[in-house]
């Protein structure tokens, strides 16, 4: 598969989950099985990035379940998903050269995954009766597409 789509792909469930998608990008760096070095987005690659994303995804996964959280269309949200989707998207299209055109497919990919999953969080917990459920849900999808896109590039 190609490394814009799989940008694009990592965009659209950072939609869902602004961090996860460059935690699971960072440990992939830091395992050797993404080589990112040399180039702008090596840092990646480092302890101290792989251990500070995979806290921001495990307190975004808390926050994400408590009703007064801003939804995820707010435009501070939106601009947040865009940006960490840029990294994770460059991230990934990097190796082939194409740093900057997976870092547009990732942002591109990101707000139009923030307004699609939203609407299918909102459909989810309506019928299942409950958000929680929903959301739990969503977490297993966003978790399973983005290791199994980030698998298919290394």
């Amino acid at each position: 598969m190609g490394a814009l789509v799989l940008s694009a792909v990592l965009g659209f469930v950072n939609g869902a989950r602004t961090f996860a998608p460059p935690a699971i990008v960072a440990c992939a760096a830091w395992l050797g099985g993404l080589d990112l070095a040399g180039g702008w987005l090596a840092w990646l690659g480092t302890p101290w990035a792989v251990a500070s994303l995979t806290l921001l995804t495990v307190a975004e996964k808390v926050a994400d379940k408590y009703p007064d959280v801003p939804h995820r269309v707010t435009a501070s949200a939106l601009a947040a998903r865009a940006v960490a989707a840029a990294v994770a998207g460059g991230a990934i299209a990097a190796p082939a050269g194409l740093l900057v055109a997976g870092a547009v497919a990732g942002a591109v990919a990101a707000i139009i995954g923030t307004r699609v999953t939203y609407g299918l969080r909102a459909l989810a917990a309506k019928r299942l009766g409950r958000d929680l459920h929903a959301a739990l849900i969503e977490d297993a999808v966003v978790l399973a597409v983005a290791i199994g896109a980030v698998l298919i590039a290394v």
